[in-house]
């Protein structure tokens, strides 16, 4: 299912990469969002090295646009694909970013607090990977903090396994 999803993205892609080619200014932002949909199913199908490709092309994309929500998007699924290529510097950078984008869409608009949580969730993530007990905790706590104010609507929509969160908590 997976693959065929992945291979729906991949045509997808294609018709999109030729409009964009002929009218650039018109389907920026679809080309960029396809793109970086079909890096997160080439990641989902363990194809990160793949999908390194479309995700940075996706990120220079939306940074062009300079849609606040897109640039977080995509800048989680290219910290995503990253950590599983054990690029961790680089993840650490893109999950900062995307918790920063974050933190100013917050700020500005309010809203917004459940993908904050998903963020610091994914950087404990990172954090636990790569044995930074500390910061894994610490972005553990935030996260759950977070996930704590919203609403039970609000929390159904949520990306967050409160029992992946415990579970980093208490083995770092």
């Amino acid at each position: 299912e997976m693959e065929q999803a992945e291979r729906y993205s991949a045509e997808a892609k294609a018709l999109c990469e030729e409009l964009y080619n002929d009218s650039p200014d018109v389907y920026r932002e679809t080309y960029a969002r396809t793109l970086n949909e079909l890096a997160w199913k080439m990641y989902c199908n363990n194809k990160s090295s793949d999908a390194s490709q479309y995700a940075e092309l996706s990120l220079e994309i939306a940074k062009e646009i300079g849609d606040k929500e897109r640039i977080r998007m995509t800048l989680d699924t290219k910290a995503c694909i990253d950590r599983s290529l054990g690029k961790y510097s680089e993840a650490e950078e893109e999950f900062l970013e995307a918790i920063d984008i974050c933190e100013q869409l917050f700020r500005d608009k309010g809203g917004n607090l459940s993908k904050l949580a998903y963020e610091q969730k994914e950087i404990a993530k990172l954090y636990s990977v790569t044995g930074n007990h500390e910061k894994c905790k610490q972005y553990c706590e935030k996260s759950k903090s977070n996930y704590d104010k919203l609403t039970p609507e609000l929390r159904q929509g949520c990306n967050i396994d409160i029992e992946e969160l415990n579970d980093m908590l208490a083995n770092g």
